[in-house]
Order: structure tokens, then C-alpha cells, then sequence
């Protein structure tokens, strides 16, 4: 009897669990989703391109936590790679992987909003 099926399912629930992991954080999400609005090969200027947009704290803070959590976190999956001088990113090999979940997610949550702030037809 063959047990490449567990080695196989465990693969998969660990890449799942790495996606959303690496998406978790807003800095990471706000990240992902500038990379997906650039040209593939273009790289994106950090902190901006992390920066969620009511952001009011610290900018030096920010990029502290960019440098040693978010964007260790994203590059140790492969979904960017970013170098600190100048300081930027673009999309790793696996990015179309993160970019994709996130492009889901984000269509179903405007679906959510839709439904919810529409009246429904049973009223």
C-alpha cells in the first residue's frame, strides 16, 4: 500500500497554510496587491507599495517591520524578492500562487459587501 497521497495532501495544506499566513498582515496584503497592479517585471518602491492608506504611525517603525517581519515572511515563500538599496520589490516565482488567492478573496469580499448592503428580495 502506497502512501504518496498523505505526502501529497500534506504538501498542499502546507502551501494553503503559507498563503494565508503570508496574507494575514495588512503591510503584506497592500504588498501583494501593488505587485499585482504592476508590470510583471517591474519592481515597486518600499515603504509606499506596503503602506496601507490611512497608515499614521511611525514611517521608520514601518520600515523596520517591513525589513525584518513582512518581507522575510513573502521571500522565504518565493512570492517577492526586495533588496534594500534601493529600497523595493518584485514578484518571486511563486507570486501568481499568492496573487491569485489574493485576487479571490478580494472579488469575494466585494460580492459580500454587494449582498449585504443590497436589500434582500425576501423582505
Amino acid at each position: 500500500m502506497s502512501l504518496d497521497w498523505v505526502h501529497t495532501e500534506t504538501d498542499r495544506t502546507d502551501r494553503w497554510d503559507r498563503v494565508f499566513e503570508a496574507l494575514a498582515a495588512t503591510p503584506r496584503r497592500h504588498l501583494v496587491a501593488s505587485l499585482t497592479r504592476a508590470e510583471p517585471s517591474t519592481a515597486v518602491e518600499l515603504p509606499d507599495a506596503a503602506l496601507p492608506p490611512n497608515y499614521s504611525g511611525d514611517e521608520h517603525s514601518f520600515r523596520i517591520a517591513l525589513e525584518h517581519r513582512h518581507l522575510p515572511k513573502l521571500a522565504d515563500c518565493a512570492y517577492i524578492e526586495w533588496e534594500r538599496d534601493p529600497f523595493q520589490t518584485w514578484r518571486g516565482h511563486r507570486f501568481d500562487e499568492i496573487a491569485h488567492v489574493l485576487g479571490v478573496l478580494t472579488e469575494g469580499g466585494a460580492d459580500m459587501q454587494r449582498q449585504t448592503s443590497s436589500p434582500s428580495e425576501d423582505d
